[in-house]
């Protein structure tokens, strides 16, 4: 048996990224985001009953993953896990 820190399980998303990469909850990615058409960071959520990115600058919102991984437009950058506390 092995300890397990459960911050630091995520759920696997079911989608991949433009180089094929699983996609996982709590995924820091990058993406173009349509809202002013810009690249931009975020982390992937859970939320209202599908996965969305919401992105590191608030003007930005939140997108659906699929629309982003659907336009080969998403990139997984790093985990949630990956970030210095």
């Amino acid at each position: 048996m092995m300890e397990v820190d459960p911050s630091t399980v995520c759920q696997y998303t079911g989608l991949t990224d433009k180089n094929g990469k699983e996609i996982f909850e709590g995924d820091s990615v990058r993406a173009l985001n349509s809202k002013p058409f810009a690249r931009v960071t975020g982390t992937v959520v859970f939320a209202d009953g599908c996965f969305e990115v919401t992105f590191d600058r608030k003007e930005y919102g939140r997108d659906y993953l699929k629309c982003l991984t659907c336009n080969h437009e998403c990139e997984v950058i790093g985990t949630i896990c990956d970030k210095e506390e």
